[in-house]
């Protein structure tokens, strides 16, 4: 009888180990929530900041490896810089801008949204940012994506 309980209990103890290793697999790798609207106006934020810096220095290393494997298999960093030229020969007044817009918040247009795109969650946000009135640019429009990797949402596109 002592070994059938215990038997038992290794069986008992396995099942409700797998079963936890089970909940955290599916809580790691599982559709993530839509994140509120403010969540992706700090990530459009935090690109528009990178992106500046990038121009700034005129040098895409940090901007590329802060994005996405999916963005960066898609860009070296000589793509991007030369994507980016025309910005980088007008730094003294694309970065101001860039700067002031990362400070401002984006008007959506739509409002953001998630998709699913062979099994990658893709978030959207696009819109316009409002800027002050003694620039010569009055708005800025942005369109990002996001994909969600590892816990986390990774820029997959970028345009300004």
């Amino acid at each position: 009888m002592k070994k059938f309980i215990n038997l038992k209990s290794n069986k008992s103890s396995a099942i409700i180990a797998l079963l936890i290793l089970g909940l955290i697999v599916i809580g790691c790798g599982g559709k993530p929530e839509m994140p509120p609207e403010s969540t992706t106006q700090g990530l459009i934020k935090t690109g528009i900041t990178d992106l500046a810096d990038a121009v700034d220095k005129g040098d895409f290393k940090t901007f590329r490896d802060k994005s996405s494997a999916d963005f960066q298999s898609s860009f070296t960093e000589a793509q991007l810089k030369s994507n980016f030229q025309k910005y980088i020969d007008q730094k003294d007044v694309i970065v101001p801008l860039l700067k002031k817009a990362a400070g401002k918040d984006v008007k959506f247009s739509p409002a953001p949204s998630m998709r699913e795109e062979k099994g990658n969650y893709i978030l959207v946000g696009n819109g316009k940012i409002d800027l002050p009135d003694e620039d010569a640019v009055k708005e800025l429009a942005v369109e990002f994506e996001w994909v969600w990797r590892d816990g986390a949402w990774k820029l997959l596109k970028i345009k300004v």
